[in-house]
């Protein structure tokens, strides 16, 4: 629960920022994963995806080499800007990157 009331407080703070209302629709779409280099039985982590696009335009990003996100849009700066300064926030989007992920992946390959 808590999960789902984390989406709903920040689609209020996105759609007020991008001034739209309930009356329409939009579509935030949430992506993470990762990728993997394997060699045999060998799996080492080569990338993480962790980003957001509002009504098919990119928003926000993880970036895993720097552990920030990054904003290509002046609506997202806010976030950034607040999610870049709760460090255990951006160390847990990592680790879950680096580690579960790839986890994840070995246990269904």
């Amino acid at each position: 629960k808590s999960k789902e009331q984390w989406f709903n407080v920040n689609v209020n703070i996105l759609m007020e920022r991008m001034r739209h209302n309930k009356s329409d629709v939009h579509v935030l779409q949430w992506r993470h994963g990762c990728e993997i280099d394997s060699q045999g039985d060998d799996v080492r982590f080569s990338r993480g995806i962790d980003e957001y696009s509002y009504d098919g335009r990119n928003f926000l990003s993880f970036d895993d080499a720097e552990s920030q996100w990054v904003a290509p849009v002046e609506e997202a700066l806010p976030t950034k800007r607040k999610w870049d300064n709760v460090p255990i926030l951006n160390q847990y989007t990592k680790g879950y990157l680096e580690k579960e992920c790839v986890d994840w992946l070995n246990k269904f390959r």
